[in-house]
C-alpha cells in the first residue's frame, strides 16, 4: 500500500509518499499538473492520500482523485493538536501527514463534492457583494451626516436614504436632490452612488443564480417553509448542512455550526462561557440572520422569543433561538417534511384531544 501526504500551497505542493511494501520514501515538490503528479504516484492500486484542508484544498483534490484509491480531507486544528512540531518545514508537514494515514490516524475534515463547491462559491459571492454595498452605503450615510443641512431639507430627510417607496418615502430621490457646498464631497458622493447601482445589479444576477439553484435543490424548497428563511438563506443552510445524514443528533449538527457554549467543568461544577470559536460561521450567520423574520412570522417562536429576552441579554436570546430553529431545520430535513407553523400545530393537539375526550 502506498501512503501519500500532501501539503498543499498556491502554486506547487510538497508530497511524501510512504510505500509500505518495499519501505521506500520518497518527497517531492509538485507543479499543479497531471504529468506530474501522475509520475510522482504511479499506479492507481493501493495508494491512499490525505491533504490538509486549506483554503485551495480542491484544486488538488481535482488532481489526484482519479489517480489514487482514496483521497482524505485532513482536519488541520486535529492534526496540529496530534502532530505539533517546533520545527516546521514543508518535507516534515507532508511526511507526518502520511504517516499519520498510515497508522489510520487522520481526523477527518468533511469533503465537498465539486456541485456542493460550485453552490458555496455562488452564495459567497453574492454575500461578497452585498457587504460592498453596505459599506459604501455606509460611506454615503457618513457624507450626508457630516453635512449642515437646512431645516427644511432636514426635516424631508428619510429615515432610510436608500429606500425606493413613494415619493414622501423616496430616500433615493431625496439623495439626488442634495445639493453639495464642496465640489470633492459631490464627486466622491456619485461615485458611491455609481457603485451602489452596479452593485445593485450584479446581486441580481447572483440572486437569478440562486433561483436556479432552489429550483433544483429539495432540502432548500423544505428549508423555505420554515419561518425567517428565505430563498437565499434556505440554498445557503442546505449547501453548508450538505446532507443530514452526515448528522447523528441536532446537538451534533449545532456543534458543527458553533452554536454551543464552550463549557469547562471540573471538581464537580460546571461553568458554560461564549460559544465556540470553532464552526461553520457561514451556518451560524445564516440562522442568527433569520431569528428576528421568523418571529415576525410565527407566533410561537416570537413567545419564545420574548420569554427569553424578559431573562437573558438580547444578543444571548437571539443566539439560543438560533440554536432551536438549527435544530428545527435538523428535524425539518431528517424527517423530509415541510414545517409546521405554531397555530396550525396548536390545531391539531385540539382536535386530538377531543379524539381523546370523545372515544
Amino acid at each position: 500500500m502506498k501512503y501519500i501526504g500532501l501539503d498543499c500551497h498556491k502554486q506547487y505542493d510538497f508530497a511524501t509518499l510512504i510505500d509500505s511494501e518495499t519501505g521506500e520514501v520518497k518527497s517531492k515538490k509538485l507543479a499543479h499538473t497531471m504529468e506530474e503528479f501522475k509520475a510522482f504516484i504511479g499506479g492507481k492500486s493501493n495508494s491512499r492520500m490525505v491533504i490538509e484542508s486549506c483554503w485551495n484544498w480542491y484544486k488538488t483534490y481535482e488532481l489526484a482523485k482519479d489517480l489514487v484509491d482514496e483521497i482524505i480531507l485532513a482536519h488541520p486544528l486535529k492534526i496540529k493538536a496530534i502532530a505539533s512540531a517546533k520545527i516546521k518545514t514543508d518535507a516534515i508537514d507532508s511526511q507526518t501527514l502520511a504517516q499519520l494515514l498510515k497508522a489510520d490516524l487522520i481526523p477527518q475534515a468533511h469533503l465537498r463534492e465539486a456541485d456542493n463547491r460550485v453552490k458555496q462559491k455562488v452564495i459567497r459571492h453574492r454575500a461578497f457583494m452585498v457587504a460592498m454595498r453596505t459599506r459604501f452605503k455606509n460611506k454615503v450615510n457618513d457624507l450626508v451626516n457630516n453635512r449642515l443641512l437646512s431645516p427644511t431639507v432636514e426635516e424631508a430627510k428619510p429615515k432610510n436614504l436608500f429606500s425606493k417607496r413613494g415619493k414622501g418615502e423616496n430616500g433615493v430621490a431625496w439623495l439626488k436632490s442634495l445639493e453639495w457646498s464642496v465640489e470633492e464631497d459631490k464627486k466622491i458622493f456619485e461615485s458611491a452612488m455609481r457603485l451602489i447601482e452596479q452593485l445593485s445589479q450584479e446581486i441580481s444576477v447572483s440572486n437569478r443564480m440562486i433561483d436556479d439553484i432552489y429550483r433544483r435543490d429539495k432540502d432548500a424548497q423544505l428549508l423555505a417553509t420554515i419561518p425567517g428563511i428565505g430563498k437565499t438563506l434556505a440554498v445557503l443552510i442546505s449547501t453548508e448542512i450538505d446532507g443530514i445524514g452526515r448528522f447523528k443528533s441536532p446537538s451534533r449538527l449545532c456543534s458543527y455550526a458553533g452554536l454551543v457554549p464552550s463549557t469547562h467543568s471540573s471538581g464537580g461544577k460546571t461553568y458554560h462561557g461564549k460559544m465556540i470559536l470553532e464552526g461553520n460561521r457561514w451556518l451560524r450567520w445564516a440562522l442568527i440572520e433569520a431569528v428576528v423574520p421568523a418571529s415576525y412570522a410565527d407566533a410561537g417562536i416570537k413567545q419564545r422569543l420574548e420569554a427569553l429576552r424578559r431573562i437573558k441579554n438580547a444578543n444571548v436570546a437571539k443566539t439560543i433561538m438560533a440554536r432551536w430553529l438549527l435544530k428545527v431545520v435538523y428535524h425539518v430535513l431528517k424527517d423530509g417534511r415541510p414545517y409546521v407553523p405554531s397555530e396550525l400545530r396548536d390545531v391539531s393537539r385540539s382536535r386530538l384531544s377531543i379524539a381523546l375526550a370523545s372515544s
